[in-house]
């Protein structure tokens, strides 16, 4: 019984077959971002590890959680979209500022 042969997601399997073994810390952290996902981390320490691999791989994280959880994955799209919604709110909100800061230093006499 081995870490790689008893790999259960075809997402994963397709990945091995893919990767050198000189890169097998990528699939190793994947390996371990697919074990969170399935157990979710309960310690402060695992959580955070959680977090950064999530980050670290968006797209496969997405991938992993699609073979896991249709509904978990459908909630995580949903949650990226508002997110990114918010974002651009955001952003938008913070070009305005400026907008209305650049006009008041125009008026105030300052150079555009």
């Amino acid at each position: 019984m081995g870490k790689y042969t008893n790999v259960d997601s075809s997402f994963l399997k397709h990945l091995i077959g893919k990767t050198s073994w000189k890169n097998r810390d990528y699939i190793d952290e994947l390996i371990m971002l697919n074990e969170y996902i399935i157990n979710h981390p309960t310690q402060w320490a695992s959580s955070v590890h959680y977090r950064m691999l999530k980050e670290k791989y968006q797209n496969e994280y997405l991938e992993l959680l699609k073979e896991n959880s249709i509904e978990k994955y459908e909630k995580e799209l949903r949650r990226i979209e508002e997110e990114k919604e918010e974002d651009e709110r955001r952003e938008q909100k913070h070009q305005n500022k400026i907008q209305r800061l650049k006009e008041d230093w125009i008026q105030a006499g300052g150079k555009e």
